[in-house]
């Protein structure tokens, strides 16, 4: 008599688990744009994702120019992506993510997804490095946006 309710009970469980595991299993992804606008060409010179069968030239932008490319992150509820370019004697250090913060009162709390850019001069020479992040339509990820000249 209770293995009747024991296997609804197993397999509502189970079904629980594995739809949060496939839910984690789907990629944050970070749509990256660069605005060149120095005199020179930019370069990689630090990023916090494997580059897989990409050499940090291929993420080389042409003076005057944008490029941009995508980064996976795989943790869903939050995520950041730190990068470095740079030209001559100047660097930019680049960084955008979100994460989860409680709000409210002990008993009654909620937790809404913030977002976050950061952009600095790094360099011996002083470079404007600017960044900004906007969510795309839900489930499409993030567009972040920097510039350097």
């Amino acid at each position: 008599m209770m293995n009747k309710y024991i296997s609804p009970v197993a397999s509502l469980v189970l079904l629980t688990l594995c739809a949060s595991w496939t839910q984690a299993a789907d990629p944050l992804k970070f749509d990256v744009t660069l605005v060149n606008e120095t005199r020179e060409d930019l370069k990689l010179t630090a990023a916090t994702w494997p580059l897989g069968s990409f050499n940090a030239t291929d993420y080389m932008i042409p003076k005057h120019h944008t490029g941009a490319f995508r980064v996976h992150v795989w943790d869903e509820r939050k995520g950041r992506i730190n990068f470095k370019y740079s030209t001559g004697e100047k660097t930019c250090r680049f960084s955008g993510g979100l994460g989860v913060r409680r709000m409210g009162a002990w008993i009654i709390s909620r937790y809404e997804v913030y977002t976050w850019s950061k952009a600095s001069s790094v360099g011996n020479f002083h470079a404007v490095c600017l960044a900004s992040i906007v969510k795309k339509a839900e489930g499409k990820g993030y567009d972040i946006r920097v510039s350097m000249k």
